[in-house]
């Protein structure tokens, strides 16, 4: 294989010869204008010439570049003599290995995709399969040989494919086949009905609800209005969010998952004060308590006449007691604790109230005038993006 410095050399012997020749030329038609037509003729075979050891050049350098790439990724240069069990006189080398960053398969781990045809259009599934299947590198070819893997063995369609496909000998006859077959108003009614009947649990974060409503709305239909579907979000999700979120009209999808997220933060600081589950907007968000919390004592209820509810229960337990525990001084020191225990539930005091926005007390959430401002703030300013 030559190396760089011949082709440079031969490069410039080449560029002297197209010199001399050119001067030779020049001097020719000064001298003897019947020697043109030759020197033309000379002059045409050198570029021939030239532009053939170009094409060698080229060559060359291709073979350059595949030697490059199917060189060994690593490399051990041995300096000095060493022996053969590596233990003897004399210095041993130290190998150095020369190692390339490892491809990274993109498809690697990608989902195999799977027809549904209750949440999904024929067209939707064919879409899904071609980008499947050009991502993997499969030829065209043998794409209607791969696709009855997409089909559950036990359905409909997996029948009328084990029946069709001996006549299916393209990916183009599949994709007519299978429109006709599948495309039909009975099917974009099905999955109309199953799109209306989804509704948010409480413990379903409001991001992964609201994309999954926008990735089966646009299965149905492609070209779905982005403003139909923040509506099919809004009508959908806990009555909570959807009062919050209505007022701003949003007009996409990523725009209501925003402001839905300041939402439930909001939502969350007063069921915090009010002792309730927290709503969740996204999946990292903590699943709520399976155990409701539990509410502070009240204070007794007083009557006109001066007496409480707590005292009248009291007096009711305490004749009870005495009925049932008779004489006995055993029965006697726990009727003792049942009334001290009952006093020390009538001596309690209820807590102050404290906001759970602000944290101040004596001031409740829902008349907290810095969350309304905060409130109004965020509203004019959404407004004005």
């Amino acid at each position: 294989m030559a190396s760089g410095q011949d082709i440079i050399d031969a490069i410039n012997a080449l560029e002297l010869k197209i010199n001399k020749a050119v001067t030779d030329l020049n001097t020719a038609v000064l001298g003897n204008t019947n020697m043109l037509a030759t020197q033309a003729t000379n002059l045409s075979t050198l570029q021939t010439t030239v532009a053939n050891v170009t094409t060698q050049l080229g060559s060359i350098s291709t073979k350059i570049g595949t030697a490059a790439t199917t060189h060994t990724t690593s490399t051990a240069h041995t300096t000095g003599s060493a022996t053969a069990s590596g233990s003897g006189s004399g210095s041993s080398g130290t190998p150095h290995t020369h190692t390339h960053a490892p491809t990274i398969d993109v498809t690697q781990g990608l989902p195999f995709p799977k027809y549904d045809p209750t949440s999904m259009t024929p067209r939707a599934f064919i879409a899904e399969a071609e980008e499947f299947l050009t991502l993997k590198g499969t030829a065209l070819a043998s794409w209607h040989l791969i696709v009855g893997r997409m089909f559950d063995p036990t359905s409909d369609i997996a029948n009328w494919w084990r029946a069709k496909r001996t006549t299916i000998a393209s990916w183009a006859d599949f994709k007519k086949d299978f429109l006709a077959y599948e495309d039909c108003d009975a099917s974009y009614d099905m999955m109309l009905n199953n799109l209306y009947k989804a509704k948010q649990k409480f413990d379903d974060p409001f991001e992964t609800f609201a994309w999954n409503i926008h990735m089966q709305m646009h299965k149905i239909d492609p070209n779905v209005n982005e403003t139909l579907v923040v509506d099919r979000i809004v009508n959908s999700c806990l009555p909570e969010i959807a009062n919050e979120v209505r007022q701003y009209n949003c007009k996409k999808v990523e725009e209501l998952v925003r402001i839905a997220r300041m939402s439930i933060n909001t939502l969350n600081k007063l069921r915090a004060f009010e002792k309730k589950p927290m709503l969740r907007a996204r999946k990292t968000d903590p699943l709520p308590e399976a155990k409701r919390f539990q509410t502070s004592p009240q204070k007794p209820y007083l009557h006109a006449n001066g007496k409480t509810d707590k005292k009248d229960k009291f007096q009711s337990e305490k004749g009870s007691f005495s009925h049932e525990t008779g004489t006995d001084p055993a029965n006697k020191n726990k009727m003792h604790e049942k009334e001290d225990a009952l006093h020390e539930g009538q001596n309690q005091e209820k807590p102050p109230v404290q906001c759970g926005y602000c944290k101040r007390f004596n001031n409740h959430t829902h008349k907290c005038r810095t969350r309304q401002r905060d409130e109004e703030r965020a509203r004019k300013s959404q407004q004005e993006n």
